[in-house]
């Protein structure tokens, strides 16, 4: 069923709806979540199978479209929302070293609550910045988003897991800056290596940026759980 569409949005849940890397994507507040669209497909895998249940009850419950504060920035003309304030824009990239099954592979970073020791979204607002490419890509694919400002880490519902400590980090993102988050490269056995390339980044995204790149700061933080919604 990869590549099917449906635009959902219009029925009261989610957006436009895809399969992208064993997840659920939801174009409208771009919700991605990991799962199968057939548990016996990966062994009867039971993280697998719990991950693709939260995401169908994430389905049925919500009402109406999520609301996600996060822009995607494609092109040097694509401002919208970058002079709002309390927002900044974050830099990171994807690629892979092993082949990933499907057809596309793609990870996301979801707002982080320091107080809450748990990412900010739930069944109704959910920030997240999520980008994906096709399984063939070679090399790193960067991408640009226009972020609240805050803290973000590696979303509890990508597919693939970040290898320690990545998994339990926190990046930080200031108003009004750009920070270059790292590069989420996945090495195979569903596990994603987090590294750091400054000059490519800056290089390949240096006509999308209105300040200068830096890398983003971070802290060790509690590791994130993913949020679950009933009917």
């Amino acid at each position: 069923m990869e590549g099917q569409g449906g635009r959902l949005c219009d029925s009261g849940i989610g957006g436009e709806v895809y399969s992208v890397d064993r997840r659920f994507v939801f174009q409208c507040g771009r919700v991605a979540a990991g799962g199968d669209w057939a548990i016996a497909e990966a062994g009867g895998d039971s993280m697998t199978a719990i991950r693709f249940l939260m995401v169908v009850f994430l389905c049925l419950s919500v009402s109406a479209c999520l609301n996600n504060d996060v822009t995607e920035i494609k092109f040097p003309a694509h401002t919208e929302g970058r002079e709002n304030i309390g927002m900044g824009t974050i830099v990171f990239g994807i690629s892979l070293e092993k082949e990933w099954s499907y057809k596309n592979f793609g990870i996301s970073l979801d707002e982080y609550s320091l107080e809450e020791k748990n990412i900010t979204g739930n069944c109704f607002h959910y920030n997240t910045a999520g980008a994906d490419i096709p399984s063939d890509t070679q090399g790193v694919h960067y991408f640009v988003f226009n972020v609240p400002s805050g803290y973000y880490v590696y979303s509890p519902f990508n597919a693939a897991s970040a290898i320690a400590p990545y998994n339990a980090l926190a990046f930080f993102v200031p108003v009004h800056q750009t920070v270059y988050i790292g590069d989420f490269t996945y090495v195979g056995n569903h596990k994603v290596k987090f590294q750091r390339n400054l000059d490519a980044a800056e290089k390949s995204t240096k006509l999308l940026t209105e300040t200068p790149l830096v890398p983003s700061e971070t802290i060790s933080v509690t590791s994130p759980h993913m949020f679950i919604c009933t009917p």
